[in-house]
C-alpha cells in the first residue's frame, strides 16, 4: 500500500499531462511514488505510462 503522498499524487494526476523530475535522497519513496503513479495509469485510456528500473542496466535501450 502507499501512504502519505496523497496530495502530490493529486498534483501530477489532475493535470495536463506532463514530464516530471524527481529528485530526492535514498530512502524517501521515490520509486514507490512512480510505481503509484504506474498502478492508477495502468487502465487510463488516454495516457500510456511506463515504470523502468535501470539499476545495473544501459539507460539508452531501456529508454528505446
Amino acid at each position: 500500500m502507499f501512504f502519505g503522498r496523497d496530495q502530490l499524487l493529486g498534483h501530477i494526476m489532475n493535470r495536463d499531462p506532463a514530464n516530471y523530475l524527481l529528485v530526492a535522497g535514498r530512502q524517501l519513496g521515490k520509486s514507490t511514488l512512480l510505481k503509484a503513479l504506474h498502478r492508477r495509469y495502468q487502465n487510463h485510456r488516454h495516457i500510456r505510462c511506463f515504470y523502468r528500473a535501470l539499476a545495473n542496466e544501459k539507460l539508452v535501450p531501456q529508454l528505446a
